[in-house]
Order: C-alpha cells, then sequence, then structure tokens
C-alpha cells in the first residue's frame, strides 16, 4: 500500500504541471495575439501551434520528462542496489542456515557426548525431575540396581530408597529443589535398595541444575560394599594386632600366670565376638588337664574341670595336638552337651585349640559361641597365634617359678652355709654359744632403725654371721693361746680383718657383705685397725655392727669376768660414744632398739 501511494504523488505531480504548463502557454499565446492580432484565422493557428510547441517542449523537458527521466534512473539504480542487497542478504541468510546447522550438529555431538560420558562412568548417575521421577540412569545404574534405563525413567526415587530412609529423603529432596539455596551436597553412611530386596552402602553427591524453567537433581551414586569390607578387615587386623600387643605386654610386664590368662581370654573375648572361653593346664604330675581361667561363663559347669589326656574335647585336642572345632554341639551329642550345668550355658559352637611350646603340652585353649559360627583360614591363623602367645606365657611363668624356687633354694642354701661357717668360727674361737646370731639379730634391728634398706640389711646380716671368719688364717697356736699375746702376736691377730677381705671378694654374692668383716674393729677416732679409718669414713654396717658386738661382749659371761648388768653395760657404751662408737649410732640404741 506504500509503494502503492509513493508511485501514485508523483504522477500526479506531473499531470498538474502539464495542465498548468498547457494553461499558462495558452495564456501567454492569447496575450500576444492580443497585442499583436492575427486576422487570418490558418495564419492564427499555424502561429498558435508554432508558439504552442516553442513554449512547451523546453517547458515539458525541463519540467516533467527530465524528473521524470531522473526519477526512473533513481528507480533503477534502487532496483540494482535491491538486488544487490537481496544477493547478499542470500547469501548471508545461507551462511547463518549452515551455522546454525552447524551449531545444532555441534551440540548434538555434545549431547552425545555427555550422554556417553555419563553411560560409561564408573559411578551411578542418576538425574531427577522436579516431581523426584527419573529422567535419567545410566548403565551402572542398572547393573547395580536390577532395573533397566526403559524401566527405571519415569518412575519415582522410592524404587531405590529403603524405607526407613524414605521420609528424610522425600523431605531432603524438596528441600533441596524449593530452596535453591544448597547448590551442591555430599551424603555417606546411606543404602541403596536393590530390585531384589537387599540393600547395598553408598556415598552419594548431588547437585541441581535448572533448565526451561525446572529445576532438576543429579546424583553421582557410588558403591562403597568393597571399600566397606576393606576398613573392615583393616580394623579387624588392628584388633588382632592389638590383642597380640596387649597379651605381648601382659607377658613382658608381668609373670603372675592367672593375670596374663585373664588378659589373653580378654583379648580372645573381644576380638572374635566369643561369648565365653577358658584356658585348662596341663598337669604333668597328675596328666591332667585343670581348669584355670574362664571368661564369660554363666555358670560354675567348667570351673572344676579335671579331663584326662584323649577324653572329651579338649582332651582330644591335647592328645592329638591339632585344633578341634564343632559347628553345633547339640548336633554332636558329645559328653559335654549332655552335662545339666552346661546345657544352662547355651552354647552352640565349641573350638579347642592346644597349647604347645617347643613340642610340649602346656593347656588347652577353650572357646565358646551361642550361635553356629564358621572361623576363616585368617580366624584360625589369629587363634594359632592366640595359642602360642597363651602356651609361651606358660612356658614362661613355670620356668619364672622353676627359676624362682631355685633361687629360693639356693638363697637358702647360702644362708643355712653361711650360719654354719658362723656356728664353727664361734666353736673354733672359743665364743659363747649364739655369739655370732645374737650379734647379728641385733645388727640388723640398729640398722633397720638406722633407715638402711632391706638389701642393705641382707648383706649386713652375711656379714655379721662372717664377721670372724678372718681368723680362720689366724694360726691356732695365736687364736688359741690361753694366755697374753705377744705384740708379734698381736700383728699377726689384726691381720683377720685383712684376711676376711681377701677370703670374701672372690665370692660375687658376699663381696658387698665385707664391710663388717673388713671394718668392724676400726674406731670412731680413729684408734681402730686395720687401716685406721675414722667417723664417717667407716662404712655404716661396720659401724652398727660395733655396737652390738661391744654390747653381746658386755652382757656376756668370760673366762676373765662375769657378765655386766643392762645399767654397767649402758655406762661402758656411753662412755666410749664418740671414742670407740658412732655417736649417733648410740644414741638410736639408747632409744630402745
Amino acid at each position: 500500500m506504500a509503494s502503492q501511494r509513493s508511485s501514485y504523488y508523483p504522477a500526479l505531480s506531473y499531470s498538474i504541471k502539464v495542465a498548468l504548463t498547457v494553461f499558462l502557454t495558452e495564456v501567454l499565446i492569447m496575450f500576444v495575439f492580443a497585442v499583436f492580432p492575427i486576422e487570418d484565422d490558418i495564419e492564427r493557428a499555424l502561429a498558435d501551434s508554432l508558439l504552442l510547441v516553442i513554449v512547451l517542449i523546453p517547458t515539458f523537458y525541463g519540467l516533467v520528462y527530465r524528473p521524470l527521466f531522473r526519477e526512473i534512473r533513481l528507480r533503477e539504480n534502487a532496483q540494482d542496489e535491491l538486488k544487490e542487497a537481496n544477493g547478499k542478504l542470500s547469501e548471508y541468510a545461507s551462511g547463518l542456515e549452515r551455522l546454525v546447522d552447524e551449531k545444532v550438529l555441534e551440540k548434538r555431538q555434545t549431547e552425545e557426548q555427555y550422554k556417553a560420558l555419563l553411560e560409561n562412568s564408573n559411578d551411578i548417575i542418576i538425574i531427577a525431575d522436579p516431581n523426584m521421577k527419573v529422567a535419567f540412569w545410566n548403565r551402572l545404574a542398572e547393573e547395580s540396581f536390577g532395573y533397566s534405563g526403559d524401566e527405571a525413567v519415569g518412575k519415582g526415587l522410592g524404587i531405590i530408597v529403603p524405607e526407613k530412609y524414605r521420609e528424610a529423603h522425600d523431605k531432603g529432596f524438596r528441600s533441596f529443589i524449593e530452596s535453591g539455596s544448597l547448590k551442591r551436597g555430599k551424603l555417606s553412611g546411606i543404602e541403596g535398595l536393590k530390585r531384589d530386596g537387599t540393600m547395598f552402602p553408598v556415598e552419594i553427591s548431588v547437585s541441581s541444575y535448572g533448565t526451561d524453567g525446572r529445576r532438576f537433581v543429579t546424583a553421582i551414586i557410588r558403591d562403597i560394599t568393597e571399600r566397606r569390607q576393606t576398613e573392615a578387615r583393616l580394623k579387624e587386623q588392628i584388633e588382632k594386632l592389638s590383642a597380640f600387643r596387649n597379651i605381648d605386654m601382659a607377658i613382658s610386664s608381668s609373670l603372675d600366670i592367672r593375670l596374663t590368662l585373664n588378659v589373653i581370654l580378654d583379648q580372645i573375648t573381644a576380638t572374635l565376638n566369643a561369648d565365653a572361653a577358658d584356658i585348662l593346664l596341663f598337669n604333668p604330675a597328675t596328666l591332667l588337664l585343670e581348669y584355670s581361667a574362664g571368661k564369660g561363663f554363666r555358670t560354675e559347669a567348667l570351673k572344676y574341670t579335671r579331663l584326662r589326656v584323649g577324653d572329651g574335647y579338649a582332651g582330644k585336642a591335647a592328645y592329638e595336638g591339632k585344633s578341634l572345632r564343632i559347628k553345633n554341639i547339640n548336633i554332636e551329642q558329645g559328653e559335654l552337651a549332655r552335662a545339666p550345668l552346661f546345657q544352662q550355658e547355651g552354647f552352640i559352637s565349641y573350638c579347642s585349640v592346644p597349647l604347645l611350646s617347643k613340642g610340649d603340652l602346656k593347656g588347652v585353649l577353650e572357646i565358646y559361641k551361642r550361635s553356629e559360627s564358621v572361623y576363616s583360614p585368617e580366624t584360625l591363623d589369629f587363634i594359632d597365634g592366640l595359642a602360642l602367645q597363651a602356651a609361651i606365657a606358660i612356658d614362661n611363668a613355670e620356668m619364672f617359678n622353676e627359676a624362682k624356687r631355685s633361687n629360693i633354694e639356693l638363697a637358702l642354701a647360702y644362708e643355712t652355709t653361711i650360719e654354719g661357717w658362723s656356728r664353727a668360727l664361734d666353736l673354733r674361737d672359743k665364743e659363747t654359744e649364739g655369739h655370732s646370731q645374737r650379734v647379728t639379730d641385733m645388727t640388723v634391728r640398729i640398722g633397720r632403725a638406722m633407715g638402711l634398706t632391706e638389701a642393705e640389711l641382707v648383706h649386713a646380716r652375711r656379714g655379721a654371721l662372717l664377721h670372724d671368719i678372718g681368723k680362720m688364717g689366724v694360726p691356732d697356736a695365736i687364736l688359741l693361746k690361753p694366755g697374753p699375746l705377744t705384740e708379734e702376736e698381736w700383728a699377726i691377730m689384726r691381720k683377720h680383718p685383712v684376711y676376711a677381705y681377701e677370703m670374701l671378694q672372690p665370692i660375687s654374692y658376699l663381696r658387698p657383705a665385707a664391710d663388717i668383716p673388713y671394718c668392724h674393729h676400726e674406731k670412731w677416732d680413729g684408734s681402730g685397725y686395720p687401716r685406721g679409718l675414722k667417723g664417717a669414713e667407716i662404712p655404716i654396717a661396720a659401724r652398727v655392727f660395733a655396737l652390738a658386738d661391744v654390747w653381746d661382749a658386755l652382757r656376756s659371761d668370760r673366762p676373765y669376768r662375769p657378765a655386766w648388768s643392762d645399767e654397767k653395760a649402758r655406762a661402758e657404751i656411753i662412755s666410749i660414744s664418740g671414742k670407740h662408737l658412732d655417736p649417733q649410732v648410740v644414741e638410736i640404741f639408747l632409744k630402745g632398739v
């Protein structure tokens, strides 16, 4: 319509211009004829036509045809430009169409690649629409949950969510979709539901995205069954290693066999989830397996067990030297299952392992469960390891007790020998009966009051009993001479402390006891012998013994005088305090020791 109007107005303008031109020309011709009249009609007509042609041709050319030709050229040029523009536009449209086709193809390829990536992912990938319906379901999802893609797409997510999680799942999903605040999240410690109804542990990462005004949720799900199994195996191994470590510590820190066995039973019941366990020790004298320690029993059914090797389950394991396992005691119907008290325990499965150390039978370990149990090879190896540790603990305890008994017997033999030497010395030196034992007892009492340790008192006691052992090196002619000794004889007599030192030094267990035999004739003021020691230079045991020796001498009958009274002897002790005797020792003695 607009193009019609644009072409209409120039035509009207040209028509008006032609009409006005003709009209004005005729007016002009009439004005000329009025000024220059022509009478002849033919001449007048010719003049009129001539004037009309002269005036109209240039006028028409200038006013009508020239603008018209110009407009025609403009229109032709515009038409050419339009054609050229249309060609370019067509070319651009074709290029744009090709570009669109390329982008569509690229997008299709990207979608196919993305879909292939999702399909072949090592994780389960599920995309859900806002209504919690499956929009995408990859290959691993089919394998893991048991539903094909056709079966799952369009179904609610509830088909893979266990009943116990569904309420929380629905609430969380809607919050995730509606709030828009949580874009990503991660869930672990939950389970997925397979088509056959079994559940398996999963770890889920979720993210949301929006398209066409709708929000979708992508869930990346990982089956962590293998990881859980690995973690469980590692935990079990750590528990077993911890059990071995705890038993090792018990064995190394204590030789109390009952304490060690209780630690072993604690570790066995805890690590193996056993309901009860006990250890029967083998008595070589009676050839019986005897109950020693137990844990987890409801009754005292096994507490008084005395089983001959070869009898019963434990006796059979001990006799054959190999483990014995029973899946269900009630099916076996052995003597153990028929025992009235044992029936109250409710045990089902049983395992007994002989405790062998260096090939010798030490006992039997028994493990009980109130349910059927099948032990894996790893668990059996662990039980064998515990049994070996138990056998070693028992063997160590037995060796320790044997060594302890031997040490006690040896110590008793040492003490008896020393006491025998002491009595022999008293008899040889013609001392009063029991002199060495009396001074020894008093030395120990005063030494304890002075703060000597028990180890120091042991050595002091031995030294007191052997205080005159050096006289064994003094010739009888001098030692038993009835009269006074000469200076030369006294010189020999005063060597008996040195003889004692030389006799005791080579004997390692008597070396610490040499202080009294070597130094009991030293005096506080330094006037004693053999070295003339003074004050604190004299060993404390020798200072204590010196007082006990003087006291017993004063209170005993001698060939040349009767025994002194307590008062007189005390007075003498006080008088020689600070000279012969240590004042501190005297003070302790006078306080009532």
